[in-house]
């Protein structure tokens, strides 16, 4: 497969359309035919040409059914429900538009490795909409993600001038955005406001961006050696906090994108967040929304990296 910070994308040929991007060093690669299909702008960064993906996708057309096709597995309550049938996972999308009826389907393995999207709605024109529009993408990704490779973590990430990898991690609202902005004033790449992934590597724990970004539109397809962990909260003033590695994995797990329903995934991100908070500075950072923040983050990174 492809590094995921190369450039470019798979061209299709005659009937349909061949598309591929990766994220976190998943490869994901869809086939069309007889039509081609939108992009979501959010992927463009991460396009890339996948000779040998992780995850290998069809799509095609045909009439959806209202009845449930299988065993009810999962609901989000909004817009995604997952089935089992026979081993198969099956992710089913709906919208008030279309009702009781899917306008969706994925087919996919237990391992997430290779199924097919199908569309409901018979569109007439050449153009299809993209088979993997948010949340689909995500959704697939932090699913393979749970099969032994890593965790999706609702957090912000910079990679500073030494090329270390920095985590801020928080819920909706703990400031991320905000410290994505400040952080992009300095001499630092932010590789996302909201969407964070960590891997295992013989070297370590790798930090990687997602186009899954927030409200400052950070998302940029590369990664770096995770150097430290930060919980981050509004204060009245900056303050840091060292956490324990029980507390930061707690913490972590708290803010974490597991697919609960998959029992190997729930390990995966244990072993996955345990490493890190074993062998890293872990801390809460309560901060003021401004540029101090950053100086004061600026100052304890210095210190870390210099002990």
């Amino acid at each position: 497969m492809s590094h995921p910070d190369a450039a470019g994308v798979d061209s299709g040929h005659g009937a349909g359309e061949t598309y591929s991007f990766a994220v976190a060093g998943i490869g994901i690669r869809i086939r069309t035919q007889g039509s081609s299909f939108r992009r979501e702008p959010r992927r463009q960064e991460f396009e890339t040409v996948v000779q040998d993906p992780d995850i290998g996708l069809r799509v095609g057309r045909r009439e959806l059914g209202a009845e449930s096709p299988g065993e009810l597995v999962f609901d989000s309550g909004m817009v995604w429900r997952l089935y089992d049938e026979e081993g198969e996972r099956v992710f089913r999308f709906f919208s008030p538009q279309s009702g009781a009826v899917p306008y969706k389907e994925l087919r996919v393995g237990r391992d997430y490795r290779e199924g097919e999207i199908v569309l409901h709605e018979p569109w007439q024109g050449v153009e299809l909409p993209d088979p993997l529009e948010y949340p689909l993408d995500e959704l697939l990704v932090v699913h393979r993600l749970g099969q032994g490779l890593g965790v999706e973590l609702h957090g912000c990430g910079i990679v500073d001038e030494a090329g270390l990898g920095w985590l801020f991690v928080g819920h909706s609202g703990a400031g991320k955005s905000t410290l994505a902005a400040l952080w992009a004033e300095r001499d630092v790449t932010v590789l996302s406001d909201d969407r964070i992934i960590l891997r295992k590597t013989d070297a370590g724990i790798r930090m990687f961006g997602t186009p899954w970004h927030g409200e400052a539109g950070f998302a940029v397809a590369t990664s770096a050696p995770l150097a430290g962990i930060l919980i981050v909260e509004h204060g009245r003033g900056n303050d840091i906090e060292i956490l324990t590695p029980i507390s930061t994995v707690s913490e972590l797990m708290a803010r974490a994108f597991v697919p609960f329903h998959e029992p190997e995934a729930l390990e995966t991100a244990i072993d996955v967040l345990g490493v890190a908070a074993a062998g890293l500075p872990c801390c809460r950072f309560r901060f003021t929304p401004d540029s101090s923040a950053i100086d004061h983050l600026s100052s304890w990174m210095r210190t870390v990296t210099d002990a």
